[in-house]
């Protein structure tokens, strides 16, 4: 390509487009990413909340405390694992 003044300012243009998208690609990602982990912050508290109520409702049925056989540790090993392998 020849180097003529009119050809800087055209890619210097198109550079900058590209820039502003990807800036606003960035930010969108962002704000998703953030929606998302207020709704898994509010999915594990409701969670906790309704596994607290069956193990209490459990125990005047079943005449015995119900133990938590699925830890939130390896719950969370487990979508990580699930996670990586996508």
């Amino acid at each position: 390509m020849l180097d003529f003044p009119h050809n800087r300012n055209y890619l210097g243009d198109a550079g900058t487009l590209v820039d502003s998208y990807i800036s606003g690609k960035v930010v969108q990602y962002k704000e998703q990413i953030a929606t998302l982990e207020k709704r898994e912050d509010r999915y594990k508290t409701v969670f906790g909340d309704k596994i607290s109520v069956f193990r209490r409702a459990c125990c005047p049925l079943f005449g015995h405390k119900t133990h938590q056989c699925f830890s939130v540790q390896r719950a969370n090993e487990e979508l990580a694992g699930e996670e990586g392998g996508v």
